[in-house]
This record gives structure tokens, C-alpha cells and sequence, in this order.
């Protein structure tokens, strides 16, 4: 049976978390204010909840996240 290879994606530093993060969330703290809209597609479990999340609580902003279930795009 033929081996698949792990999809790795290389931790950066950013100063406002005291945690590594991965580059589409270091983008999204620092571009949050030179952009009306993103767009991010990433794999999931690669943190795209705390990309949108984490410029919120920097510029303590606030927001409604509709966050849909697969069960709810089903219906």
C-alpha cells in the first residue's frame, strides 16, 4: 500500500501572539486595516477561525460570525 505524505505548514512569530502561528494568520493581523475583503481557503485545521478571530480581539472590534455546519449546508 502506497505511503502518503503529511502536508506540513511551517509556524511564523508575530508579535501580538505569544503562540506560533501559521503565515495566512500573521497575513490576516497584519493587512486587516489595507483591505475591505479576504478571502481565505485553506486546509482544514489549519486555523482559518483564528485568522478572522485574531485581528478582531488586536483592534477590538467586533463581529458576528455565521459559522455553518456541514449539517446546516446540508439542509
Amino acid at each position: 500500500m502506497p505511503r502518503i505524505k503529511s502536508y506540513e505548514i511551517d509556524l511564523v512569530k508575530h508579535e501580538f501572539s505569544k503562540m506560533l502561528l501559521y503565515p495566512h494568520q500573521s497575513i490576516m493581523l497584519d493587512e486587516w486595516h489595507h483591505h475591505d475583503n479576504f478571502i481565505l481557503m485553506t486546509k482544514t485545521g489549519t486555523g482559518k477561525t483564528l485568522a478572522a478571530v485574531f485581528p478582531l480581539l488586536k483592534y477590538k472590534e467586533r463581529a458576528i460570525l455565521v459559522y455553518p455546519t456541514n449539517e446546516l449546508i446540508s439542509d
